[in-house]
């Protein structure tokens, strides 16, 4: 079956969708990058992403891809269309208002890789497009205190 690794227990792609602040990069981190390529923000530089993507999938090396990018239906299949296989896909919830409390969080925390006004204007304009498909994660909440 295409997208599934050998064993056919877990996914050969998997493709995390959602809004600058949703979580994903804390999902990869803290449960399913153990063992697994990762690829987070596969769009800062698509052509690389790809290439890594490729050799890791002629490695049998099961992959994880996420970008906001993936909010758009487009996005998502293209990745799909280059790497010639599906992907299964985990989505965070549309919340824009809460993403945009987790980005003001992380980066008064000092994050200094994206400035806050950037990170503000893709959830605007991703939050108007991105509509999750399939089972959807909520979006991270901090601990409270």
């Amino acid at each position: 079956m295409p997208g599934v690794s050998p064993d056919a227990h877990s996914p050969l792609i998997l493709g995390i969708a959602g809004l600058p602040g949703s979580g994903k990069s804390c999902l990869i981190t803290s449960v399913l990058g153990h063992g697994r390529s990762i690829l987070d923000d596969i769009n800062n530089d698509w052509a690389d992403g790809i290439a890594r993507a490729r050799a890791a999938l002629g490695a049998a090396q099961p992959l994880i891809v996420s970008d906001i990018m993936f909010c758009h239906a487009g996005w998502r299949q293209r990745l799909a269309d280059e790497l010639g296989q599906a992907v299964d896909w985990t989505y965070f919830a549309n919340d824009p208002v809460q993403c945009a409390r987790n980005c003001t969080r992380r980066i008064a925390a000092g994050d200094g890789s994206r400035t806050l006004t950037h990170e503000l204007r893709m959830i605007e304009i991703l939050s108007k497009i991105y509509r999750p498909a399939g089972e959807v994660r909520p979006v991270y909440r901090p601990p409270a205190g």
